[in-house]
């Protein structure tokens, strides 16, 4: 639970929109309800005798205890419900709103949902809150006001504070008590954040008002939490965010790590000089600085646990989890305190925080938890809600912060405070309600305070404040919409009082509504706007009982007071403006305000006339409002009708922007028509129709007549003219849409006129005449349209008229002939309103020919002279035309240009040539202008015919007109109106009105599918061309998206449009809007009318995929017929546009075309694939249960065809679409496709990976939110039954203690250890979900044998289920080993050793000999090849397919640059695993190479990798990085470690092998010899020396070619010399003469006197007992035998040569090394650990370092080091393993004050980060913690991260300041503080 607990919590938090998140809260809270029933079930042994059934009240009572009722587990379940608590809490502070709704609704379902404290309460939760009525002069001088933030983001951090201090200073600011206050905007504010830091203060951190801590709660962290910490790690763990306890603890282990002590040891220190106590030239000397040596015993733990008698582990909770302080404070219960009040009395002194989102989010909190729990509280703890009620009243009393929103002022701490008052009066008794309305009385009143000049030097607390009147006024308005019950009682009426209410209250007379009004009138009256406006809403909620309680004489002023609002001299640009008039819009259809307006009679409407033109949009929406409610009511006078109320109308619909305003103004219109035509009262008066017309008929872009417009009376004193650019004709100014949708509204308006128009006086036929034969292209496409609109509103008067013509009436009769003679005619040369771009023409082309004269010298009377008239409508030849302008610049040009001198041509042409051009690109926009009002106009009267059902005598030009705007009209609302008409032409084909030989509907139904399929952006083109089958679409467009996104976040311009896509743009969506119209008129019957539509939706698709089709003979069709393959992609792109607009009906006849999508989805071609993708999610969206039970039986097992790439990508790629396009519709179904998809992550195809692991990323996201869903309908049981299934196997997944210990179901000769159990169970783990891991257990915990096991379990199951079901999936794989060649002997033992029934095969030898095995490989379970072979034969291997793949030593494919690493990332397995103990050797990004094998893309891609994770660690190495630095390490490697923690398996010697010996490293440190100094002293001086030092310092990955080499050289040589001398001067006996020269003569170069080393192993050797004179010797065999490493063979032959033959004859010893046959190693091996007598083995680190076992031995001697501190560690495990008996003793022979300390440092580095990233943390499925499993993979899904910009160090430029700042809150932000939202919760 716990885990899915934690992430619905996180979704509160992060849902990605609020549907989301209220989902996650309703879930959250009925899993806490399911958690708190099985906590609280009782069990029977509860009730044997210990408790009794009854329990005696008084005793109860008296006693310090209570018995809990159910079994003892209720306390359990309460403090498991206040843990939950605990963690919502939080989100309150957030500062996105959503968040802090989202937590404030999960309380509240929390509340609501689980079952009422049962207990009796024996604490006064009440006690030390307010006790007694707030004292409003004393809380205004003692408390302190509450602004945004008091400044808290500017000033340092304080310090750390204490819940105590908190509630002290709580109190102080609401003036109880000299405590500490909150500052108004100063710093004396206990910072929240520091809550949790100290537990100081009284009661431990909680004040006596607070809860008090259970002593049962978890014991404290130790009080220094930065004990063994340096002073770096604690200064890096103060900045650090998070659990401070839980950091320093890791820190700690990271300690113990890097040193390599046991836990809880002292940290050893280095030894800067050995104890002069060591005899002879050996200076043995420990690492450590008390104790002689680092010792690591892996028993240590297992004795201290039984010599204390217990557990030494960390305490762990129920799913053995650790517990670990946390910081979050978690709430438990109080004896005899009830939970919520605990909650409650936690948040209280938030409601004081001086931040407002903290003040929001638990003033959010109390409205919530209250509205479930008020009448709980109201019955048994009502002085709590009293108190609450007082807190509340604080807050609103002192709180003055505003927020801005659109053109209001919104206060949403007030405004919240006041609906959780609200809350608290509804279930209060009558003494309350008093208590507080008095108060709030007060806080209207302010009766102390002083205004104006009175004011002047007083203190703030005697001056009148705007923002309490205000509150006051917020609780009032929702305290009279929770106590209707007390609105309006009269002084003679008795009172009903509740039982417990005190007799002295029942005579209290209580009339709130009274209050209320006087309240309201008075702040009507001031001078703020905001109050003004809050006290009209304070009454919208109670109109009826204002009309009807309220007294005549105190009606007639409240009205009197809101018309005064209205009247001159008032704040007519303020928002009050449109409260008032809301209110007046409630109170109109009340009989008792009627009356008052019949008294008024007009005067009062005129006072609303002059805001219809408002600034302030809410404003003007309230003037229409109330306008509507006029008009609706009948019984109002209607002499208004006759002052301009008609003209007001229209002209707001010709300048009104928003639509909504513009609809209801309509409406209104409408309604009042209607009224007077059924009175018959219309005049000519009302009506200035020639006017009206007027102003529709003016050209968008021309200005309006001004004195065609009505003016209010009394608008002088108005400011700001709205209306200024619309009427001026600025478009730059007022869009083009907006200009022509009040033009549409006024034509509309003028065509509902039409209907009632009927005297002749008003008839408007003329006009429209007029218009439609006028030369201006608006005015005969509005004419158009009011006739179109009249037909429709007639149409929509009579239904049943679409039979008959309108047409056809003779009234109309000349008005439809003027119509057929225009669409019958070719448009006009010209319109009016080109004239403007003829001008220009004429001025340019005046230009050229003077231009001719002047720069040209061409004499005056050759040039001719154009005509001075311009007249675009004339066709007279002494006027200026185009074909004039043509001339100009063609006949006149040329003729002109060869008049001029050669000097001219060169000088004066280019310039003449660029006025030509620019003139023929004007010519060229004229045409273009010309065509688009051709389009426009014919389009217009086309529409007109249609909708009048009268027809020319040929279709073509209607269809042509209609077609052609469809096409080309760039205007969307002009576009849509033609689809609009294309439907309805249709349809009037199908009508007995159309009498056609042939139907031209076919012919437009397939022209409109090819318009939708012309934009190929939308609809791609289909080729067969070789590389039309390769890869994902989906992932190339997704990748180009993301490229172009992040071209313009760099600043650079996106890649515009060329005309031809945005012409295809345009047509594809005249088309959908076409689509979309056909289907809104024919509906269900769309098949059956238009059977052209089905074809266009379904053949193509049909035709290629239809039943008993076989994908490959589709495929072969579709490679062969290009056109095919192009109609099949047409057709499932019309379908997936057009499938959204379809009738529901029809979906049943859409759902057979499923089969034929789903082996779309199968189709070798990837076009095919990604459009059938698609569409599939187009159809999933319209029907999500059929269509997604259609994917779970179909689409999701092509995602594991093993057999077709093609179905996988296909599948993948559907899902991903279904995802995207389905988003959280998807849920229900998100079970049957996420362990499909995790497994495809790892799929062989890359594309196939990348989207899957995109998809994944989605998906994770909803898992949380999945359980809590009901059964989707029509799931089969079977079904049902598989998504219960695959739930069982994500909770394994989530929560890693359900995981099942897997059972080996095979015979394995050996004992396992329960650790090795584990270690098979985490395998199959992964197996099972397709994951690939890590085992990198410590060396010698068997890893091999665990690897053994699970591939021989996996082969058994396969052949089983072979046998059963012979299925494809399950036929035999051989499994690959990859390992060193050393090893391949011993992998072959062991599998024969311990799984005798797995056939394994050694691919060994020579090229030849492999080849002839490779044939052989599906006879074998198991092939055993080295890294070399892999290598050099990936060619073929690479083409086969294997069930495991196991890398052994894993890390050496460390470096992913080397063939090797490449080679082996070719291999197809379906499973793999690496071994490696040792998995990050030199930096982190070795790491990612890995992964990089097991799950390509997991980690991002290796760029991605080093920015987010290699980079900040390495900037760490050196100790100088910066403090910023070292954070940015430290979270780099938490964010790694956490990332691949469950995909690695380690386990340490020390805590699973008890009875493993201990191991003790020593170091031993020599000084050098005299030959040595001598050389090292010569080369310390030379410039290789230097670069050498530098490249130890650095150990720079970076330098390469030459340089790096001349380096390595020169440290190869250092190491060398401090080995032996010899092994540099061997060749150079001259030289080795002149040192000795030097130095003194001495003994030869090969004396080990040279070589302090040997003579230290010699003495080593000594001390264990080997090489002693044989009479020395009790017995053959010594009791130590010893493995020798070095790095170097000639080192190995000194030793041999120099040591043991001079000086050791006696020792017997093996050698293996890199000569060492690798066939013949593993012999050498098992004669080393059979025969004791066998004193030594000499081995080179790199070749017996690795995976040998060699427990033979009990004495390891480094004699050199490697720089990788792995190989060190690896080697010296080959005999501190499993099997081991002996102590094992390590001695690192180190050369002081030379290279090799350095190598030791740098040594110690490596292994800081590789124990941090991998620790033993994961040591098992229970603790592996697999509930992150699934979050993980969103590094890959997420794409590279966002580099971080560089402060820029110059000026800032003011965008880039804009670019900075946040965006402004949605402008809904507030839309839940609404009346009507508060009352529908109530």
């Amino acid at each position: 639970m716990s885990f899915r607990r934690d992430k619905l919590i996180l979704l509160l938090d992060t849902g990605t929109s609020q549907n989301v998140r209220r989902t996650a809260a309703r879930q959250l809270a009925d899993l806490t309800l399911k958690a708190f029933v099985a906590t609280t079930q009782p069990s029977s042994s509860d009730h044997k005798g210990d408790i009794k059934p009854d329990i005696d009240a008084e005793k109860l009572n008296g006693s310090d205890s209570v018995t809990l009722s159910s079994g003892g587990n209720e306390e359990d379940a309460w403090n498991d419900v206040l843990e939950t608590i605990s963690k919502v809490l939080p989100l309150l502070k957030s500062k996105s709103s959503d968040t802090r709704h989202a937590a404030a609704n999960a309380l509240g379902l929390l509340a609501a949902n689980l079952p009422q404290w049962p207990h009796p309460l024996q604490v006064d939760p009440s006690e030390g809150l307010l006790s007694s009525a707030i004292d409003l002069v004393s809380l205004l001088k003692n408390g302190q006001t509450l602004l945004a933030s008091a400044g808290r983001e500017y000033i340092a951090k304080p310090l750390p504070g204490d819940k105590a201090k908190r509630r002290k200073a709580m109190m102080g600011s609401l003036g109880l008590g000299d405590a500490v206050g909150w500052g108004e905007d100063v710093d004396k504010v206990i910072g929240e954040d520091d809550d949790d830091m100290d537990g100081g203060g009284e009661n431990g951190g909680a004040s006596k008002a607070g809860p008090s801590r259970d002593p049962s709660a978890p014991p404290a962290p130790p009080k220094d939490v930065f004990e063994g910490l340096s002073a770096r790690q604690i200064t890096m763990l103060k900045r650090k965010k998070g659990n401070m306890v839980e950091e320093a603890n890791k820190m700690r282990r990271m300690n113990e790590k890097i040193t390599g002590s046991a836990p809880n040891s002292t940290a050893p220190s280095p030894v800067s000089t050995p104890p002069d106590s060591t005899p002879g030239p050996v200076k043995a000397e420990a690492s450590t600085g008390n104790s002689e040596a680092v010792i690591i015993d892996p028993g240590a733990k297992a004795r201290a646990a039984v010599a204390s008698g217990g557990q030494v582990e960390p305490t762990v909770d129920a799913d053995g989890n650790p517990i670990v302080a946390t910081s979050v404070k978690v709430l438990t219960l109080v004896k005899g305190q009830s939970p919520w009040t605990t909650v409650l009395l936690e948040l209280m002194p938030q409601l004081h925080e001086p931040i407002w989102q903290i003040r929001h989010g638990t003033a959010l909190a109390f409205l919530e938890i209250l509205r479930s729990l008020g009448s709980a509280y109201a019955g048994r703890e009502s002085a709590f809600l009293i108190a609450s009620a007082r807190q509340l009243l604080a807050l609103l009393v002192l709180d003055r912060f505003g927020d801005f929103v659109g053109d209001t002022v919104v206060a949403p701490v007030r405004e919240t405070a006041a609906q959780a008052l609200g809350v608290v009066i509804k279930y209060i008794d009558i003494a309350g309600v008093q208590e507080i309305h008095t108060t709030l009385m007060g806080m209207v009143r302010q009766p102390w305070a002083k205004r104006g000049k009175e004011a002047e030097g007083r203190d703030k607390s005697e001056k009148f404040a705007w923002e309490i009147r205000h509150a006051g006024l917020l609780g009032l308005k929702y305290e009279v919409a929770v106590r209707g019950d007390l609105l309006g009682v009269s002084s003679d009426e008795n009172v009903k009082m509740e039982v417990d209410v005190k007799p002295d209250v029942e005579k209290v007379e209580l009339d709130l509504l009274k209050d209320v009004v006087a309240a309201a009138v008075l702040a009507l009256e001031d001078s703020d706007d905001d109050v003004r406006t809050v006290a009209a809403s304070a009454l919208i909620p109670i109109p009826q009982t204002l009309a009807g309680r309220l007294a005549e004489r105190d009606l007639a002023s409240l009205l009197k007071t809101l018309w005064d609002c209205l009247r001159e001299g008032g704040d007519e640009l303020g928002s009050s403006t449109g409260a008032v008039m809301d209110l007046l819009g409630a109170l109109l259809p009340q009989a008792e305000v009627v009356r008052f307006m019949e008294q008024a009679k007009a005067e009062l409407m005129t006072r609303v006339y002059k805001f219809l033109r408002h600034p302030i949009t809410a404003v003007r929406l309230s003037v229409v409002k109330i306008l509507l409610e006029y008009a609706k009511n009948k019984e109002i006078p209607r002499e208004w009708f006759e002052d301009d109320f008609f003209a007001f109308l229209f002209q707001n619909l010709l300048l009104e922007e928003r639509a909504d305003i513009r609809d209801i103004t309509f409406e209104t219109l409408e309604i009042a028509t209607q009224e007077v035509e059924e009175q018959g009262c219309l005049t000519e008066e009302m009506l200035e129709l020639k006017d009206w017309y007027q102003l529709v008929m003016t050209p968008i872009g021309a200005p309006f007549d001004l004195d065609l417009f009505v003016k209010a009376k009394n608008t002088a004193t108005m400011g700001h003219n709205i209306d200024k650019p619309l009427i001026a004709g600025d478009m730059s100014l007022v869009s083009t849409d907006t200009a022509l949708n009040t033009r549409i509204a006024g034509a509309t308006a003028l065509s509902l006129l039409r209907t009632v128009a009927v005297d002749e006086d008003l008839n408007d036929d003329e006009l429209l005449q007029e218009y439609l034969s006028s030369a201006s292209a608006h005015q005969v496409f509005m004419a158009s349209l009011i006739l179109q609109e009249w037909a429709l509103a007639q149409d929509k008067q009579t239904p049943g008229s679409a039979q008959t013509s309108l047409g056809s009436a003779e009234e109309i009769q000349p008005l439809v002939d003027l119509l057929k003679e225009r669409i019958e005619s070719p448009p006009p040369a010209t319109y009016h309103e080109m004239s403007v771009i003829l001008q220009r023409i004429y001025s340019e082309c005046h230009a050229l020919l003077n231009a001719f004269a002047v720069e040209g010298k061409v004499p005056k009377d050759k040039i001719p002279t154009l005509p001075s008239r311009i007249d675009p409508l004339s066709t007279a030849a002494d006027v200026f035309s185009l074909t004039t302008a043509q001339t100009a610049i063609f006949s006149h040009f040329e003729a002109l240009s060869r008049l001029l001198t050669k000097p001219a041509q060169k000088n004066a042409l280019p310039s003449l040539q660029d006025r030509q051009r620019k003139i023929m690109g004007s010519i060229g926009y004229f045409s273009v202008m010309k065509e688009r009002y051709d389009t426009q106009v014919m389009a217009g009267i086309a529409s007109a015919l249609v909708a009048l059902r009268v027809m020319p005598a040929k279709l073509g030009p209607v269809i042509k007109s209609l077609m052609d705007a469809v096409k080309k009209e760039e205007n969307e609302i002009l576009q849509s109106r033609a689809a609009c008409s294309v439907a309805a032409f249709i349809d009037y084909t199908t009508t007995p009105l159309f009498t056609g030989r042939v139907n031209p509907s076919d012919k437009v139904i397939r022209n409109l599918f090819t318009f939708i399929c012309s934009d190929t952006s939308i609809t791609p083109i289909f080729t067969a061309s070789p590389g039309s089958t390769d890869g994902i679409v989906t992932l190339r467009e997704e990748k180009a998206a993301s490229a172009a996104a992040a071209k313009r976040g760099a600043g650079k311009d996106a890649v515009e449009e060329t005309e031809e896509q945005i012409a295809a743009r345009i047509t594809r969506r005249g088309a959908l809007e076409a689509f979309r119209a056909l289907a809104k008129r024919f509906g269900s019957r769309l098949f059956e009318a238009v059977p052209k539509f089905w074809e266009g939706i379904s053949a193509a698709l049909l035709n290629s995929f239809d039943e008993g089709v076989n994908i490959r003979d589709a495929n072969k069709r579709l490679a062969e017929t290009a056109q095919a393959g192009q109609d099949l992609i047409d057709c499932l792109t019309s379908l997936r546009l057009i499938m959204p607009e379809l009738d529901q009906t029809l979906h049943t006849q859409l759902q057979t075309l499923f089969p034929a999508i789903v082996m779309a989805l199968q189709s070798s071609f990837a076009v095919v694939r990604h459009t059938a993708a698609k569409c599939l999610a187009a159809i999933c969206d319209a029907v999500t249960h059929e269509g997604m039970r259609k994917v779970v039986d179909d689409v999701v097992p092509l995602v594991g065809d093993a057999t077709n790439v093609a179905s996988r990508q296909g599948a993948v790629e559907a899902i991903h679409h279904i995802i995207k396009v389905l988003d959280i519709k998807v849920l229900p179904y998100v079970l049957f496709l996420i362990v499909p998809i995790l497994g495809r992550m790892s799929d062989p195809d890359e594309h196939v990976r990348l989207l899957s692991t995109s998809s994944f990323a989605s998906l994770v996201k909803m898992v949380p939110l999945e359980a809590g869903l009901p059964d989707p309908p029509g799931f089969s049981t079977e079904l049902l039954a598989k998504r219960d299934e695959e739930r069982r196997f994500l909770m394994q997944l989530l929560d890693g203690s359900k995981a099942e210990q897997y059972q080996i179901p095979i015979e394995v000769k050996a004992d396992l250890r329960q650790y090795q159990k584990d270690g098979v169970s985490w395998l199959a783990f992964l197996a099972k979900y397709q994951l690939h891991g890590i085992l990198c257990d410590d060396m010698g915990l068997g890893k091999s044998l665990q690897s053994i096991c699970i591939v021989g379990s996996k082969h058994h199951e396969r052949a089983e289920k072979h046998r059963q079901t012979s299925s494809v999936d399950s036929a035999h794989l051989p499994s690959l080993i990859v390992c060193p060649p050393t090893l391949t002997g011993h992998w072959y033992h062991e599998i024969l050793k311990f799984t005798p029934h797995l056939r394994p095969l050694q691919y060994v030898g020579a090229a030849t000999e492999r080849a002839m095995l490779r044939p052989r490989f599906s006879q074998y379970d198991v092939i055993i090849s080295s890294y070399e072979s892999i290598r050099s034969d990936i060619a073929d291997l690479g083409k086969m397919n294997f069930l495991y793949c196991v890398l052994d030593e894993g890390h050496i494919i460390k470096n992913a640059k080397t063939k090797l690493s490449v080679a082996v990332k070719q291999i197809q397995a379906q499973h793999r695993l690496l071994l490696s103990g040792t998995p990050i050797q030199n930096n982190v990004l070795e790491l990612w190479s890995l992964f990089d094998f097991l799950m390509p893309g997991f980690l991002g891609n290796e760029r991605v990798f080093n920015e987010r994770f290699s980079k900040p660690i390495l900037a760490d190495r050196e100790g100088k990085a910066t403090p910023k630095e070292r954070e940015a390490a430290a979270a780099a490697l938490e964010a790694l470690h956490k990332q691949v923690l469950p995909f690695l398996l380690r386990r340490l010697k020390e805590d699973v092998l008890n009875d493993l010996p201990p191991k003790i490293i020593q170091d031993y440190y020599c000084e050098l010899s005299s030959v040595q100094k001598h050389l090292y002293d010569e080369f310390s001086k030379s410039q290789a020396a230097q670069e050498a030092g530098q490249e130890v310092s650095s150990d720079s990955q970076a330098s390469g070619g030459k340089e790096q080499g001349h380096v390595f050289q020169s440290l190869q040589y250092l190491r060398k010399l401090c080995n032996h001398p010899a092994l540099v001067l061997d060749n150079e006996p001259n030289r080795f003469k002149s040192i000795q020269a030097k130095i003194g003569n001495g003994p030869g170069l090969h004396d080990i006197s040279h070589a302090p080393k040997m003579e230290a192993l010699k003495q080593l050797l000594s001390d264990c007992g080997i090489g002693q004179p044989p009479d020395k010797l009790a017995d053959d065999v010594n009791q130590h035998r010893v493995l020798i490493f070095c790095q170097l063979r000639p080192m190995l032959d000194l030793i041999e040569r120099d040591l043991f033959a001079t000086h050791m004859p006696s020792v017997s010893y093996m050698r293996m090394d890199g000569s060492t046959d690798p066939r013949k190693r593993h012999a050498i091996v098992q004669t080393f650990n059979a025969d004791p007598r066998i004193d030594v083995l000499l081995l080179t680190t790199s070749v017996g370092g690795l995976g040998l076992n060699l427990t033979g031995a009990d004495t390891v001697i480094f004699v050199d080091h490697d720089w990788n501190p792995m190989k060190d560690l690896q080697a010296m495990d080959r005999a501190h393993r499993l099997g081991q008996r002996k102590v094992v003793n390590v001695y690192r022979l180190i050369t002081r004050g030379t290279l090799e300390e350095k190598i030791m440092g740098l040594q110690r580095f490596k292994l800081n980060i590789a124990s941090s990233v991998v620790t033993q943390q994961n040591a098992g499925l229970g603790s592996m913690n697999t509930g992150e499993v699934l979050d993980l993979f969103k590094v890959s899904a997420d794409g590279e991260p966002v580099k971080s910009k560089a402060a820029a160090s110059g000026p800032t430029s003011m965008s880039k300041m804009l670019e900075g700042l946040d965006d402004l809150p949605p402008e809904d932000e507030y839309a839940e503080l609404s009346i009507d939202n508060f009352l529908s919760k109530v």
